[in-house]
């Protein structure tokens, strides 16, 4: 592939590689706001909970105070008023409300099979029928037949009950109001003194649900919208007979069975009556990332099931997503910034390193062949002298047996034929690299009074096998001589033994290295000496790192690399690599 081709792969490599990291950065990062969002938006949900629940708590435990309250009320009026209800005056009732500061006291009698109400401080609530009244009814029947209230609803006290707070029937637009009836025998009508929505409502202004539903908002800027929903009604048609109950043709709001518990409800989306479905079946949070007026928010439908409230509800919270888009966009600029920024950078280098590959490329040539020629010269110039000294060798050699020193003559010529020896045999390795490696690891022995020696049979056109690098090849052989080189060169002169055998067998490359261990090893050893980090060396330099290398550069090539102990105190290790002609 040319250098320019390359260079175009190489620039389309980098920008896949930022494109990728800059997807996978903004999907990353918009996920992780998402989640955090969540977080908040859960803990919100929960803090926003105690606090209800806590609302709950107190509005019960004010529901039974105004209870009691009542029925003490009931119990000064009854003290205050003649026991017929035809010697009552609507006025004396009037009188009495201001007195006990009450809404209205109104009495009930039995008018055949009907219970009436028959005299009232107030004109409206006079002739209503409880026939329609559901539970209200059940209690007033009981109460005159001095039974225990049994309803599952409100509060019984002794000849007394109070229902739970609903609407009015004679004032619809009075949705909280709190009934007491009170009938122990005495009379021939029931007292009901009444609590309305003014004297209710102002509970909530200064310390209920609606006070912590503004307080919130007010200090979270993003939270748009906080709604209590009643998922046993939110789902129904708004004209649902669930939702009240009908007297004299008036209809009685009840406040318990309302679909919005507290707060507002403005941010509507169709999904809203599934998602709180789902939520309440699940009993779990569902979060839910919508558009509402042309604006990003996140929902979070958070179910509530407490002792502390008599029913189970959901709270909905609407928070602002816009400042997570503003993140991501600020976030998608910046990315196409670094893309344009590094695309120009890559396009310089890329034209340097042409021009500047194009302009070494001779040079680096150039430079390989020489120090291919240094090689092959530092052999020729070993020949030379030998026949350039020859002269000098035999009279040297001469004048030495004239002088019948013959043991020092034997000596001398044993020097000059086994260093004609190595020479020769450099010459006949057949692999110019391999020659190189041999000839320097002579010397390196001959400095550390190591005993090398080596048997190469290889073929003599080794360079032209295929798919075998001499870079590689010498690698792997140089890394195994030094191996050995340091392991030996802690014993006695007499044990510095290192033998090198090399030949090749069919379409095999064979090199088997001996040499002597300064202390026996075990299998798991021999095993675990070829991993990198292993080493059996006290010290020395590049530790564990140089039978790893061998063993790395011989699997590349397919082969094998082993070790075993052959013979007292001796390793050998055995490289095998398939060749190719």
């Amino acid at each position: 592939m040319s250098i320019k081709r390359l260079s175009v792969l190489f620039l389309a490599v980098i920008m896949a590689i930022l494109l990728v990291n800059d997807s996978v950065f903004y999907f990353s990062t918009k996920k992780s706001l998402t989640a955090n969002m969540e977080t908040e938006l859960f803990s919100l949900s929960q803090q926003i909970q105690l606090s209800i629940d806590h609302v709950e708590y107190s509005s019960q435990t004010r529901d039974k105070l105004l209870s009691d309250s009542l029925r003490q009320v009931a119990l000064g009026v009854k003290a205050s008023l003649p026991s017929r209800y035809r010697d009552i005056d609507n006025s004396m009732l009037a009188e009495l409300r201001v007195k006990y500061n009450v809404s209205n006291l109104t009495l009930f009698a039995q008018i055949g099979d009907e219970i009436v109400s028959v005299r009232s401080s107030d004109p409206k609530e006079i002739n209503l029928n409880a026939k329609y009244w559901g539970n209200y009814r059940i209690a007033l029947e009981q109460l005159f037949r001095l039974e225990t209230v049994t309803v599952s609803e409100g509060t019984t006290l002794q000849s007394f009950w109070a229902g739970k707070i609903s609407g009015s029937a004679s004032n619809p637009g009075s949705k909280r109001n709190k009934f007491g009836f009170y009938y122990d025998g005495t009379t021939d009508y029931i007292i009901n003194p009444t609590m309305n929505s003014s004297l209710i409502e102002q509970f909530d202004q200064n310390d209920g649900s609606e006070f912590i539903v503004a307080e919130t908002l007010k200090n979270n800027k993003s939270l748009l919208e906080i709604t209590g929903f009643n998922p046993r009604t939110f789902s129904k048609p708004d004209d649902d007979p669930s939702f009240y109950t009908v007297t004299n043709g008036s209809k009685n709001i009840r406040y318990s069975e309302r679909k919005i518990l507290f707060g507002q409800y403005n941010s509507r989306s169709p999904e809203d009556v599934t998602l709180i479905e789902q939520a309440v079946k699940l009993d779990k949070p569902i979060f839910f990332p919508t558009k509402i007026n042309d604006k990003n928010v996140l929902k979070i439908f958070y179910p509530v099931k407490s002792e502390r409230v008599q029913f189970p509800y959901v709270i909905g919270l609407v928070n602002d997503m816009e400042y997570i888009h503003n993140s991501l966009n600020k976030q998608l600029l910046n990315f196409f910034l670094v893309i344009v920024s590094v695309s120009i950078a890559s396009l310089i280098m890329v034209y340097f390193i042409y021009k500047g590959v194009n302009r070494t490329k001779d040079a680096v040539a150039q430079t390989i062949q020489e120090n291919y020629t240094d090689e092959m010269n530092s052999l020729m110039v070993a020949i030379k002298g030998q026949n350039h000294d020859f002269t000098n060798h035999l009279t040297t050699i001469s004048c030495m047996v004239q002088l019948k020193k013959f043991e020092e003559t034997k000596k001398y010529i044993h020097e000059l034929v086994e260093e004609t020896r190595l020479v020769n045999s450099i010459v006949h390795v057949g692999h110019p690299a391999l020659a190189s490696l041999i000839s320097s690891k002579i010397t390196q022995s001959q400095l550390r009074k190591i005993h090398f020696t080596y048997e190469l049979d290889l073929a003599d056109d080794l360079t032209s096998i295929s798919g075998l690098k001499s870079v590689d090849l010498v690698k792997i052989l140089g890394n195994l001589i030094d191996n050995a080189f340091d392991e030996v060169s802690g014993m006695n002169v007499e044990q510095r033994n290192v033998h090198l055998l090399g030949y090749t067998e069919e379409n095999r490359l064979i090199f088997k290295l001996s040499n002597h261990i300064s202390k026996s090893l075990s299998e798991k050893d021999l095993q675990a000496m070829f991993t990198s980090g292993f080493s059996t060396k006290k010290d020395g330099v590049h530790k564990g790192l140089g039978l790893a290398i061998v063993n790395q550069l011989v699997q590349r090539y397919k082969g094998t690399v082993s070790a075993e102990i052959s013979g007292a105190n001796t390793i050998q290790f055995t490289v095998i690599l398939p060749i190719y002609s």
